[in-house]
């Protein structure tokens, strides 16, 4: 019996170590270890080594939030916006992101090879108690 099993085995485990990700999977993976997304509290930061990268994100402060409030009837949804600090290899990036795209806001930006994008923003208004302020966001290499 035992080898039987070993014999119906064998073909999945050479078909497994066949496989290879390509270097850009594995390296969505290795920055974005949780389901591609990371919370960060109001003024934490995350840090990542990434390949030959040093890349480190941080939610320096919620700039505005004018998102219609739970229960609420709004004629228009609103928008939440944050200000983050992205360094990379040493070099400090402003940016500040928004909940929902405009004309003159973005819910995502490129630096380097990094696609930055917002995610959420938490707590939603009229969520009692609030809790401390979050960013969700998702780093990808480009």
């Amino acid at each position: 019996m035992k080898p039987a099993i070993l014999l119906l085995a064998l073909p999945l485990v050479i078909a497994m170590s066949a496989c290879k990700k390509s270097k850009k999977e594995s390296d969505i993976v290795e920055i974005n270890k949780m389901s591609g997304t990371s919370s960060i509290p109001l003024s934490g930061c995350k840090t990542w080594a990434f390949t030959n990268d040093d890349v480190k994100i941080c939610y320096d402060s919620l700039v505005e939030d004018s998102r219609c409030p739970i229960g609420g009837v709004c004629v228009w949804a609103g928008r939440a916006r944050a200000k983050f600090s992205f360094h990379l290899n040493n070099q400090k990036h402003s940016i500040a992101l928004t909940t929902s795209g405009a004309e003159y806001y973005r819910v995502d930006t490129v630096i380097g090879n990094y696609l930055i994008e917002l995610i959420d923003i938490a707590p939603y208004p009229g969520q009692f108690p609030a809790p401390q302020s979050s960013a969700t966001v998702k780093i990808s290499r480009q």
